[in-house]
């Protein structure tokens, strides 16, 4: 026959069981998958908006709307931002995109997969050279690299280096006109 403690200690055992079940699947609510289609508004070389949430493309960092490259052949900077932009409008090319979405980043977008037929586009855009890998599709960015496509066929700085020299740059001209003033 069983003491009273241990029934005490099969409750508790019990409880601590339902608890963390629980807690597992409020966590798990929170990354569940949820996807979006329809016709997208092109942001930038990787975000979007489908069917009206705005979206980032999960696993790539592309250039900022107003960063500039330059080119293997020549001296000449160009608009690799607004490149990225037109690349990524190719590949849509105006048909319905597909989003497969479980996260969010720290603007409230939705971190998402998405494609077009068969085509990934976040992949895409890294095998192309017009994005850089950011937590995913390394293997394809080393290919895009040796080939020289895109981004590759020159030199650039990285989306993410670009942004915090243009922050700190910002700053810097803000302190000096206040100290200036």
């Amino acid at each position: 026959m069983r003491k009273t403690g241990g029934k005490l200690l099969d409750f508790a055992r019990m409880l601590v069981l339902l608890g963390t079940v629980a807690a597992l699947s409020a966590f798990l609510a929170n990354y569940s998958s949820e996807e979006f289609a329809g016709s997208a508004k092109i942001i930038d070389g990787d975000s979007l908006e489908v069917a009206g949430t705005e979206i980032r493309l999960f696993g790539i960092d592309a250039p900022e709307y107003t960063q500039r490259c330059s080119r293997q052949s020549s001296a000449e900077s160009f608009d690799c931002g607004k490149e990225a932009v037109i690349h990524l409008r190719r590949l849509i090319g105006g048909q319905d995109v597909v989003c497969d979405g479980w996260d969010t980043d720290k603007y409230e977008r939705r971190l998402a997969t998405c494609s077009v037929g068969e085509t990934n586009i976040n992949e895409q855009m890294v095998a192309d050279g017009w994005a850089v890998a950011f937590g995913k599709y390394e293997q394809v960015e080393q290919e895009a690299k040796r080939a020289k496509r895109g981004l590759w066929a020159g030199e650039f700085v990285s989306p993410s280096q670009w942004r915090r020299e243009t922050r700190e740059a910002h700053r810097s001209s803000l302190f000096q006109l206040i100290k200036f003033w």
